[in-house]
């Protein structure tokens, strides 16, 4: 009779199966916008706001600690925003040379796909 609860996926995961979502089901250069939106608020934009909280709480004490998990944050994000352009060009790419509908399992194999070259990236850069 108890309640059967469910492992709560990360924030960035639920990021990513969205936006492969409404790439799946919007315009092709729509999504391709998109895409290019959301690299640059994430790899740039919140970056850019992180590193001004950091500077205007200062990096002394108890913020020396928070300015590292903040920095953490930072590098997760850049890796969110190179995974959501790829997502969204790569379903813009497919949808503009194929008619072929595209399945939840294609979305979850692109989704891993985009997780895993963003972290190459990051480690090559």
């Amino acid at each position: 009779m108890g309640r059967k609860y469910r492992r709560r996926k990360s924030a960035g995961s639920s990021i990513l199966r969205d936006t492969s979502s409404v790439a799946v089901s919007g315009n092709p250069l729509k999504v391709f916008l998109f895409g290019i939106v959301g690299f640059l608020g994430l790899y740039f934009g919140f970056p850019l706001f992180l590193d001004s909280v950091i500077l205007n709480n200062g990096e002394e004490g108890l913020m020396s600690g928070v300015a590292k998990i903040i920095e953490r944050r930072i590098i997760w994000s850049e890796r969110l925003g190179i995974s959501v352009f790829l997502i969204c060009a790569g379903f813009a790419l497919f949808r503009t040379v194929s008619n072929r509908k595209i399945t939840k399992q294609s979305q979850r194999i692109a989704v891993m796909a985009a997780k895993a070259t963003a972290r190459n990236i990051e480690k090559n850069t």
